[in-house]
């Protein structure tokens, strides 16, 4: 299954890969928003939840532009709960991120990158693993790529072991 997606991607115009890739960030920022915040006070609050709200609305306008243009819509996923369900995704977010690595309109995905290692850790907690080590946001696509693909050999090592 993991293949058929890799081959629609790589059938997709530039254009629509760099509106996908774009959108996928949105979605991570907004997603990653509940566990950045650390309402302290109510001030804090007020501000994550005004954040938030800007977040997903700056998701959602993006999302309904996209699936209104594009036959292929975007349909929002978990990433996985399992090594070899996130791995796929990883795999298609690596794959994704390469198509558009040197295009000056992409920028990096810090958010992305952020949200497969929440994902990777709650892997790793449900199997009693040692999470992936976090390193730096990354400052350029290739840097958020090489992080993805850590991540993808970290759940591909998971997978072959026992739980």
């Amino acid at each position: 299954m993991a293949q058929r997606k890799e081959a629609a991607l790589g059938d997709l115009e530039l254009q629509q890969v760099l509106d996908l890739a774009q959108l996928v960030e949105l979605e991570a920022r907004w997603e990653n928003l509940p566990q950045s915040a650390a309402p302290r006070e109510a001030t804090i609050s007020v501000h994550g939840l005004h954040d938030k709200q800007n977040a997903y609305a700056a998701y959602s306008v993006r999302l309904l532009a996209y699936n209104r243009q594009y036959r292929a819509a975007h349909a929002a996923k978990p990433a996985g709960t399992t090594p070899s369900r996130l791995a796929a995704w990883f795999r298609a977010m690596r794959d994704l991120f390469s198509r558009v690595e040197h295009d000056p309109r992409c920028a990096c995905p810090v958010h992305l990158v952020e949200k497969a290692h929440r994902w990777a850790d709650r892997v790793a907690l449900r199997l009693k693993k040692d999470p992936v080590v976090r390193t730096p946001a990354p400052n350029t696509i290739r840097a958020a790529i090489e992080e993805l693909e850590k991540l993808l050999h970290w759940c591909e090592a998971a997978e072959g072991s026992p739980a």
